[in-house]
């Protein structure tokens, strides 16, 4: 019921002016709702094109909007411009470098678009609000859910002037209700009110446990989907591409060598296992648990001497095999950068060329040259997973997984996207050490996330909710 009112009011709106590029039917929705209500949030699925709705609403907008701010990770700045040159006439300038130049190129920016990262954000703020923007973009306004952090208070403190405000996501909620609270407040803090405290007491259920409170459940939710629903949209890739390959999942299971199943056994009934180069300890279950994932992948590393020791090729040689088979376009993804490094090597040894993405890398958009070239490998860091699409690829490799579903969920999406793929059929591959940690996290991973999904059920919904009191 609440989809078919917010589609029909959509539809009820029209926009007049022609975009560069033509938008699918659910880019066009979002491109009204952000013209239409000014301040907004647009969840959009992995691939559903949310950055060139935004950049069309800019068109639209033209006659009140002539300075825009994009907000983005910096890893990713750089995909967002490609998007606007790809979208639109306007111009762009990225601000990056050391601070003095990124103020210097802020003061002297002549163009539409301004694109920075959030982590700079709130050593830049009276510079940025020098230039009296007229819309602020937040990509990926995930990165603002906590309500402590710098980027988060600096991002509320820039916007709160600006009377355009979009936030743009696939994953607004990853652990609870308390993901909502900050991104609404930055686009439009009537929604949920200006004060967590309040918002804590109207939907949260806690329990105090020796002085601290903890959330055993929830109250008033269907006002809070509506509320959710109020000044968003919601669309899943699937739900909106008919084109879209189908996906099949893979398991190839690893057998770790003794050694490495010993290693592993010490190390989780005691938090220490000896080695060759003597023993390693971790000392908290945090640290233990990435030390089980790193001996599923065949090395340990000794944080107190300073040494890395491989133990194993195990997840290698299953890797190897799976390679010497696959003749189109690979995504592989890992957690850590030995590991990269080690994948690496083993293409060199396969003949297969490659690219690394990951930290290091400081040609930021280097996915464009693996669209177009022959380079068969893509090796990328798991938390580097947003901001760029590889759809010639046909497979996605998971060397290794961690927690995040926002993760899982942005790298699949690598592959995945409205722009379409040439292949009928993709596969994501999983290496699995079996009766290990990576068991555990795929499982984790399978799980659906019924918070998150009920949260946004709704997000086609009704405007008429009443808004939590701001005073």
């Amino acid at each position: 019921v609440f989809f078919n009112k917010k589609k029909k009011a959509l539809e009820d709106f029209s926009l007049n002016g022609e975009m560069k590029t033509k938008p699918y039917k659910h880019q066009y929705d979002m491109t009204k709702l952000i013209t239409r209500d000014k301040k907004c949030l647009i969840f959009g699925g992995v691939g559903t094109g949310k950055s060139k709705a935004a950049i069309d609403a800019v068109t639209f907008l033209s006659n009140k909007v002539k300075k825009v701010l994009v907000v983005s990770p910096f890893s990713i700045m750089w995909n967002f411009g490609a998007e606007i040159k790809t979208h639109s006439h306007f111009d762009y300038t990225i601000i990056f470098g050391s601070l003095e130049k990124r103020k210097q190129l802020i003061a002297d920016s002549q163009t539409v678009f301004d694109i920075i990262n959030y982590e700079i954000l709130d050593k830049m703020k009276k510079d940025i609000e020098k230039k009296r923007y007229d819309m602020i973009i937040f990509d990926e306004i995930h990165y603002c859910k906590s309500r402590q952090s710098n980027r988060s208070k600096a991002s509320q403190d820039i916007s709160k002037d600006i009377n355009i405000r979009v936030g743009l996501t696939g994953t607004i909620i990853s652990n609870s209700y308390e993901d909502l609270f900050m991104p609404y407040k930055i686009i439009d803090e009537t929604v949920f009110g200006p004060h967590f405290t309040k918002f804590k007491e109207r939907y949260f259920i806690t329990a105090n446990w020796s002085g601290y409170d903890e959330t055993i459940g929830y109250k008033n939710e269907e006002e809070l989907k509506r509320l959710v629903a109020s000044n968003s949209i919601k669309f899943e890739i699937r739900d909106v591409i008919d084109n879209l390959p189908k996906e099949q999942n893979i398991i190839k299971t690893v057998n770790l060598n003794n050694k490495s199943k010993r290693i592993y056994r010490d190390l989780k009934n005691h938090m220490v296992a000896e080695h060759g180069k003597g023993e390693i300890v971790a000392s908290n279950v945090l640290e233990r648990l990435i030390r089980f994932s790193q001996i599923t992948s065949g090395y340990l590393v000794d944080k107190e001497n300073g040494l890395t020791e491989d133990i194993g090729t195990d997840k290698l040689d299953v890797l190897k095999e799976t390679l010497f088979d696959i003749k189109e376009k690979t995504v592989i993804f890992c957690r850590f950068t030995r590991s990269i490094d080690r994948v690496a090597k083993l293409c060199e040894e396969l003949g297969k060329s490659y690219y690394i993405y990951d930290g290091r890398t400081k040609e930021k958009d280097l996915y464009l040259r693996f669209n177009t070239d022959d380079t068969q490998v893509w090796i990328a860091q798991l938390q580097k997973s947003e901001g760029y699409s590889l759809p010639n690829a046909q497979y996605c490799i998971f060397y290794e997984l961690d927690y995040s579903r926002k993760n899982h969920i942005q790298s699949r999406g690598r592959i995945l996207r409205a722009s379409g793929s040439k292949h009928n059929c993709i596969f994501y591959m999983y290496m699995i050490a079996r009766n290990t940690i990576d068991e555990a996290i795929y499982n984790a991973l399978k799980e659906k996330d019924f918070r998150s999904k009920e949260a946004l059920e709704f997000v086609i919904g009704d405007r008429k909710s009443t808004r939590l009191n701001s005073s």
